[in-house]
């Protein structure tokens, strides 16, 4: 008997109903994909949901933290600094959008939804960390990887 696909075996549990919480479209095999309307060509790296039901983006090659609106294809940029190359995105607990940003050596808070940009550099002497994904914790501690540095966490 050939081997089931980890798809296979999800989209059957779906259909008879050991996994309610899938949306319509997965249990269904549909995917949609969307193109941005973006001045340029930004290097989209990592997505996030937004409060508002948006859709957060990293765009490595410009600098910015995206913003689309999936139900009008409406796209917005928000410059994160000068040298910026954001890598990770996520929610915080607080709502904002919080970035590892590799081209700043920083960690970037992007308040939601007044779009307030906040840069918290790593520590003087930290030399270039290459950061990469970050994770709050239950205790609100923000959790990082800095893959030329080791691991570290930022209160």
């Amino acid at each position: 008997m050939p081997p089931i696909s980890r798809r296979t075996a999800l989209l059957s549990l779906g259909s008879v109903g050991l996994l309610p919480h899938l949306p319509a479209t997965a249990a269904a095999g549909k995917m949609q994909s969307w193109k941005l309307a973006t001045p340029r060509q930004v290097g989209i790296h990592d997505v996030a949901p937004a409060p508002d039901g948006g859709v957060w983006f990293s765009a490595q090659a410009s600098g910015h933290l995206g913003w689309f609106d999936p139900a009008t294809g409406r796209t917005e940029l928000v410059a994160l600094g000068a040298g910026s190359s954001p890598h990770g995105v996520i929610q915080g607990p607080d709502k904002a959008a919080w970035l590892t940003d590799g081209g700043q050596n920083a960690i970037v808070r992007v308040g939601w939804p007044d779009r307030a940009v906040t840069v918290h550099p790593l520590p003087a002497g930290t030399g270039h960390a290459n950061l990469n994904t970050c994770a709050f914790d239950g205790d609100g501690d923000l959790w990082f990887t800095a893959r030329a540095a080791g691991s570290a966490a930022w209160r």
